[in-house]
């Protein structure tokens, strides 16, 4: 609902990550765990209070602190549990129609109360936003893209393909660069490997390079516009700011979570932002070299070990579409983010649902039945 930005509440993201968390804690609650996912988890929370306890940043607060790690717990808590068949379909659904709503949702603030869809940046560009900002617009899409061409996959239903492009088109019209390249790779990815004949893969190709023409041609002067420009939106200036606690502080960094107050207020005001856009260089501020690698194997752990893998081909789509989540965390807020994390879960919970649908027992099969959906085959 975008509480805090459109309805002047303030910050409410400490709520909105309180009742993830409440969830989450619920979910766990009757699963059993992944044991290498907790594992992950655990190389993550080493790096953040072991090398909290020797920071020597001025500014520390074991309360910022404490906040940001409980943010991060309440959504990868997600990652742990081995979801049914029927709770991968119910939260891939749900991810699948997250972009749609934001956007429907900004449409009505804007017919009722005048709210704008799209804001200009510094390059003139106009950019999508719904009810939201363009990045948050551009995040969500990325996960609903991922989301809708996975249950595009198990189910051959048109109009989750459908679905999936028409997310991808939201996230070139929030005139973002990365996240689009990195939306369009990993659906590509997922659809490609989902087709197992020649005709199938020459088909998409097809449609992929129509769509992306097509969408050029009428839609895509603004995301262009975006492309020419050699502008980093003003990353540099945040980037500088942050390398250079990171190197102030190399061995222990500043304390995790404590990114917005290493940013000069003048780089804010001209940024529009204190988030650091780059993730790695965020890390090593704030946890510095060594737990900034800490936290990224940990985080690789928990999202490429998570879901069950039939074969080799599944291990390498799996990892192409993992590491384009790791891609765009270098120009964008990533690894806190709730919609980038459901782009990360999204691909979980598809990789598992195919893998429950190839390799079928009784009671998957019932499952899967219960769930009110039609038991397609992927071997289109």
């Amino acid at each position: 609902l975008n509480l805090g930005r459109l309805w002047g509440f303030g910050n409410t993201n400490p709520f909105e990550k309180s009742l993830f968390f409440a969830a989450v804690v619920f979910y766990l609650a009757k699963k059993s765990w992944n044991k290498s996912v907790v594992a992950g988890i655990f190389l993550i929370t080493l790096s953040i209070f072991f090398f909290g306890v020797f920071s020597k940043y001025t500014g520390f607060a074991w309360s910022r602190l404490l906040m940001a790690y409980a943010a991060l717990v309440s959504i990868i808590g997600f990652f742990v549990a081995k979801p049914s068949p029927k709770d991968c379909d119910y939260m891939l659904q749900s991810i699948s129609r997250l972009a749609p709503y934001i956007l429907i949702y900004g449409l009505i603030l804007a017919v009722l109360f005048g709210l704008p869809m799209f804001q200009k940046d510094h390059t003139g560009a106009s950019r999508l936003g719904g009810a939201a900002i363009p990045a948050f617009m551009a995040a969500a899409s990325y996960a609903s893209s991922i989301a809708a061409a996975y249950l595009f996959s198990v189910e051959n239903k048109k109009r989750y393909l459908i679905l999936s492009i028409f997310c991808i088109a939201l996230c070139a019209l929030s005139g973002t660069r990365m996240p689009t390249v990195v939306a369009a790779t990993s659906v590509s990815i997922v659809l490609f490997f989902s087709f197992k004949g020649a005709v199938g893969r020459l088909g998409l190709v097809f449609l992929g390079g129509t769509f992306a023409v097509g969408f050029l041609l009428t839609a895509g002067e603004q995301l262009l516009l975006r492309f020419e420009s050699s502008s980093k939106s003003g990353r540099e200036l945040l980037w500088n700011a942050v390398i250079a606690w990171a190197e102030r502080y190399p061995w222990h960094g500043v304390g995790f979570g404590h990114h917005a107050e290493l940013i000069p207020e003048r780089v804010s005001k001209l940024t529009g932002t204190f988030a650091t856009h780059n993730e790695y260089i965020r890390l090593a501020a704030e946890l510095g070299y060594l737990g900034a690698a800490i936290f990224i194997i940990g985080l690789f752990v928990v999202i490429f070990t998570a879901p069950r893998y039939l074969n080799k081909v599944q291990i390498i789509s799996s990892l192409i579409v993992t590491l384009c989540f790791f891609v765009y965390a270098y120009s964008d807020n990533v690894f806190l983010l709730t919609y980038t994390l459901f782009g990360a879960l999204a691909h979980v919970l598809g990789v598992q649902l195919i893998s429950y649908r190839n390799a079928p027992s009784r009671s998957v099969e019932k499952s899967l039945f219960s769930s009110g959906h039609s038991h397609a085959r992927v071997d289109k």
